[in-house]
């Protein structure tokens, strides 16, 4: 799901054929909560619509401080939340920041995938509703503040290279 993101991400770009050197993705280094079906409820869903509202104004935020600063240095920037699916608890749904960082020596695509939920089978993911399989949820147990920061020192160390 979060590689559909950034694939999502990069056609957002144009799909142009600039990304043949320094190429790499980056994903998210914080703490995951895996929940099980049964564990699914209300309490869960207003943390997870309240990570994702969050996400949404952070995304603003980080783009309205940084784009010009990119722009001024002849380099790329975008950031996007993406949601993929409708109901929160039914696969497949995920949500996540996806930032694009772009100059002529180096890109960089950095992902904090805030909800994901899934169906697997004997731990493969599956999209078949497979006898025996089970419904599971991954959640980025990280506060707006420590999401935020991860994103700043990304950027910062991105201008800092160039």
């Amino acid at each position: 799901m979060v590689w559909m993101a950034a694939c999502r991400f990069l056609s957002r770009l144009g799909g142009d054929k600039r990304f043949t050197s320094g190429f790499f993705i980056n994903r998210a280094r914080g703490t995951l909560m895996k929940y099980q079906a049964q564990e699914f409820n209300d309490g869960l869903r207003e943390k997870i619509n309240a990570g994702e509202a969050d996400a949404k104004k952070l995304c603003e935020v980080l783009e309205a401080n940084y784009k010009g600063l990119f722009s001024e240095r002849k380099m790329e920037f975008d950031i996007a939340f993406d949601r993929e699916g409708d109901e929160i608890f039914a696969p497949p749904y995920s949500s996540s920041i996806a930032i694009g960082m772009f100059s002529e020596e180096d890109e960089v695509i950095h992902i904090i995938r805030i909800w994901e939920c899934e169906r697997s089978f004997f731990g493969l993911p599956v999209s078949l509703q497979i006898p025996g399989s089970k419904v599971t949820g991954v959640f980025m147990e990280e506060t707006f503040e420590e999401i935020q920061e991860e994103l700043k020192e990304v950027i910062q160390e991105f201008l800092l290279e160039e």
